[in-house]
């Protein structure tokens, strides 16, 4: 059985098993105010990175969020599993190689960029292939 912080999860609710840890273990420590407003604002995706075997606890703040909140949260968040006396992630007992992603940046979603504009980036490759070939003529003809 997967337990986050201590606690039993299943893979679809990981996120919220940490959230609900992590309000349960700051509830006696200074600055729980600062973090528990940055958590209301924040929010969390885990995912697996079958690379390196990883899995990926990413906390995404609002853009506007200031890299001192960030520092913060960084810290605080380092020091959640030992508060919890045990590790982030396990696994029947074994403990799974973690990281932890704080970020203010906005998910660029490329795909939806490039099927979007699709029609005009081939066009613009169509035009510079033309230019191209024009130049390569008079070279041949020579």
């Amino acid at each position: 059985m997967w337990k986050v912080l201590g606690k039993e999860a299943v893979i679809p609710t990981m996120a919220d098993v940490w959230r609900e840890r992590a309000l349960e273990l700051t509830k006696r420590k200074k600055d729980k105010e600062r973090f528990l407003k940055l958590l209301e604002d924040a929010e969390m995706r885990v995912v697996l990175d079958g690379v390196r075997e990883t899995w990926m606890f990413i906390l995404n703040m609002p853009e506007k969020t200031k890299r001192a909140d960030l520092e913060f949260m960084a810290q605080w968040l380092s020091g959640l599993s030992k508060s919890a006396k045990s590790p982030l992630l396990e696994m029947d007992g074994v403990s799974q190689s973690v990281s932890i992603a704080v970020t203010s940046e906005e998910y660029a979603d490329d795909y939806s960029f490039r099927s979007g504009h699709r029609k005009q980036m081939l066009e613009e490759e169509e035009e510079s292939l033309k230019k191209l070939q024009g130049k390569e003529r008079p070279l041949e003809e020579q």
